[in-house]
């Protein structure tokens, strides 16, 4: 079985294409999403693939949880 990093970064990759900010993002899992380059029409199509995944997070706690590390940790 995959990790939730491993899952969840092929799924992030559709929403911050920039490859330098994906890594960011991973680097350090506490860097804020928005300002690596998702932006609100992303979030809702993220938050879609995350409920597929079995995560169902709304958008108001990924506004306040806005990083790799919720994300993960609601995957996992």
């Amino acid at each position: 079985k995959m990790s939730a990093t491993e899952t969840l970064r092929p799924i992030l990759a559709k929403y911050i294409v920039e490859p330098d900010s994906l890594q960011a993002a991973f680097d350090d899992p506490t860097t804020e999403l928005f300002s690596l380059g998702l932006d609100s029409m992303g979030s809702f199509a993220l938050l879609d693939d995350l409920a597929a995944e079995g995560a169902v997070i709304e958008f108001t706690e990924l506004v306040e949880n806005p990083t790799v590390e919720f994300l993960a940790s609601r995957l996992g």
